[in-house]
C-alpha cells in the first residue's frame, strides 16, 4: 500500500493490507463535510480474485471519527469503479440502501464513447477542426 493515512488503521487490518488498494482524490474534489485537513480517497478491497468493493472515505487528523465511510459497491467480479453505489452498513443486521445519484468520474472516461453526447462532441470538434483547416 503506498498510500498511508495515520486514521486507515481503524479501517483497513495490518493483516489484509495486501487486499486493499488507495487513491488519495487531488483534483476538483473536496469532502462533504468541508473540514479543513481533510482529504477523500477511494478504496478498493479485493476479497478474492472474484470479489472486489469500493469504498469512498473522508480521512481526517483532527477527527476522532475518521475515517469516515461514505458508501461503497456491492461486490462484483470485475473490479470497475463504474457500477452502483449502496449505503455503508455494518455487517448483515441492516441492509444497504441504494444511492441514486452517486457516481465517480475520471479524465479517462472522457475517451469512452458511452453516450451521445460524448459521440457529438467529437464529431463537432472533428468538423470544427477539418472547417478550419479547410477555410485557411
Amino acid at each position: 500500500m503506498m498510500f498511508y493515512h495515520q486514521t486507515m488503521d481503524r479501517f483497513i487490518p495490518w493483516e489484509d493490507r495486501s487486499k486493499y488498494r488507495v487513491w488519495s482524490c487531488s483534483v476538483l474534489c473536496s469532502p462533504p463535510s468541508g473540514t479543513p485537513g481533510s482529504s477523500v480517497a477511494l478504496v478498493l478491497y479485493s476479497q478474492n480474485p472474484k470479489r472486489h468493493v469500493w469504498y469512498v472515505v473522508e480521512l481526517n487528523d483532527e477527527d476522532a471519527n475518521s475515517p469516515v465511510v461514505y458508501g461503497r459497491t456491492k461486490f462484483r467480479k470485475n473490479p470497475h469503479y463504474d457500477v452502483p453505489w449502496v449505503t455503508h452498513t455494518p455487517g448483515d443486521a441492516v441492509k444497504p440502501k441504494n444511492m441514486d445519484g452517486v457516481f465517480i468520474t475520471i479524465s479517462w472516461s472522457l475517451f469512452k464513447m458511452d453516450t451521445p453526447e460524448k459521440w457529438t462532441t467529437a464529431a463537432c470538434l472533428l468538423l470544427g477542426t477539418v472547417a478550419s483547416a479547410w477555410a485557411c
